[in-house]
């Protein structure tokens, strides 16, 4: 799959009617309001050096996408009972974006405080309080109060792959229909420590989607336990 650059708020409304996303006109006004906060805030705190608007609507929008990408191809559905949470949120990407496209109980974790401020400053700016939390905390101070917690995780730039699956591990709910969308810019199933890591922990990739976005090459995994399912709970 090749994803070019996108250039408007058309251009990445016409990208998920082609995939067939369910993004409603209302959750792409929050994004782009998202936008604007994060163009103010990122002058000065540097958020992300992906600020143009071609940018963020590649390799944060688009990107964010894939994920619903992966899970439509494997007929997986959210259930809207479920919680997700995003470790090393830092400018809210891809935890803010994907929480409100998939209207979903949200939680990000950053351990940086000016960061954390942003995301909430951000979530109260939305209205977005009844979705989305903010806990200012690290991700190991967090393992007690959400243990076995989460049906969806993601870790966009969290560590590297060891040690963000290990980080992941304990946030997972206990059964078979809770997953981690690991993405990445380089194969996993050619780690063979972290192959080996996963299987420990009960893991395995269950399906990928390896593609070009923009000038990058991206992979996006969906690690699941050792069964498979068709819906989160």
């Amino acid at each position: 799959m090749i994803i070019n650059k996108i250039k408007s708020w058309d251009e990445i409304s016409e990208f998920s009617i082609k995939h067939e996303l369910n993004i409603l006109p209302k959750d792409l006004e929050k994004i782009k309001a998202f936008y604007e906060l994060l163009k103010i805030a990122n002058e000065k705190m540097n958020l992300t050096r992906l600020i143009s608007l071609e940018d963020f609507l590649t390799f944060h929008v688009a990107d964010t996408l894939s994920l619903f990408i992966l899970l439509r191809k494997n007929n997986i559905n959210i259930n809207p009972k479920g919680h997700y949470l995003d470790l090393g949120s830092g400018a809210g990407i891809p935890g803010i974006i994907f929480g409100i496209f998939a209207n979903l109980k949200t939680t990000l974790c950053d351990s940086i405080t000016k960061k954390a401020v942003f995301l909430k400053d951000c979530i109260e700016k939305l209205s977005l309080e009844d979705l989305i939390r903010v806990e200012n905390k690290r991700a190991e101070d967090l393992t007690k109060k959400y243990k076995d917690y989460f049906s969806i995780i993601t870790a966009r730039a969290f560590a590297k792959p060891i040690e963000t699956i290990q980080a992941v591990k304990p946030f997972l709910k206990k059964n078979n229909e809770a997953f981690f969308l690991a993405q990445t810019a380089s194969s996993l199933k050619t780690d063979e420590n972290y192959i080996k890591l996963l299987k420990k922990m009960n893991l395995h990739i269950f399906d990928e989607i390896e593609f070009t976005l923009g000038d990058k090459k991206r992979c996006v995994y969906l690690v699941k336990t050792m069964f498979s399912t068709q819906t989160v709970s």
